[in-house]
């Protein structure tokens, strides 16, 4: 891919992570990403896949698929 508009700095930087990620950012592009996996999943509230991760013992639940 053509960088000869970035500068040296923009460059060397460029598909680089600088430090974690804002809240803002955070919202802005992975919050989109669970929205449409749920609609593919047919889930019709999103929200309920934040209690998903918090589950007590949730790896035992995938084990079996896991062989």
């Amino acid at each position: 891919m053509p960088v000869d508009f970035l500068t040296g700095e923009q460059a060397a930087g460029y598909a680089a992570f600088r430090g974690a990620p804002s809240r803002t950012e955070l919202e802005r592009f992975f919050f989109l990403v669970v929205d449409y996996l749920a609609g593919q999943l047919d889930i019709a509230d999103a929200s309920v896949l934040k209690a998903y991760g918090g589950r007590e013992n949730i790896r035992l639940d995938h084990e079996p698929y896991c062989a």
